[in-house]
């Protein structure tokens, strides 16, 4: 069995690191877009709604 030495736990540690930003960044540029679309679906309802009572 190999030894743990200090450099294997800095590196273990900086991708660890690494790996939670990069998942930050992704899901907060998908919930970025779930939101837009979210938003998008209600105004759409909101236009089709005015539209009906003009009607």
């Amino acid at each position: 069995m190999p030894d743990v030495t200090v450099i294997n736990i800095i590196l273990l540690a900086l991708t660890a690191v690494i790996g939670v930003i990069v998942g930050w960044v992704v899901r907060g540029r998908r919930s970025s877009q779930e939101k837009a679309a979210i938003n998008a679906g209600w105004q759409e309802q909101i236009e089709a709604q005015s539209n009906k009572a003009r009607a």
